[in-house]
């Protein structure tokens, strides 16, 4: 519409284009278009929500594996400078958890 108003038609070429125009927007070919768009629109929706799951999903368990290995570390670190140090208590460590915390995502609609 903007565009035929900055045309220079005279009045009735711009009724003519305006008719052509809602013609077409109130049209079958106008609404198959639309209705291909937001279907694909949703679709990718769709696939990029299941993606970051899994993504999230991988990253979670390689989190979880570097959590237990840095906790292991720690204690093969904390009895290893007990034993050395001649200290019985070592069979008694606990190791602390000094990993970062988990960040949960948000929950996507």
């Amino acid at each position: 519409m903007v565009q035929i108003a900055k045309m220079k038609l005279s009045q009735f070429q711009r009724e003519a284009a305006v008719k052509l125009t809602l013609d077409y927007l109130e049209g079958p070919q106008f609404t198959n278009s639309m209705e291909a768009v937001i279907g694909e629109t949703i679709e990718v929706y769709r696939d990029l929500k299941d993606e970051i799951k899994r993504h999230y999903s991988t990253w979670k368990k390689r989190y979880k594996s570097y959590a237990t290995k840095h906790e292991e570390a720690s204690v093969v670190k904390d009895t290893t400078k007990a034993v050395l140090s001649g200290e019985e208590e070592y069979k008694n460590l606990v190791p602390l958890p000094s990993f970062p915390a988990w960040v949960e995502l948000p929950v996507l609609a």
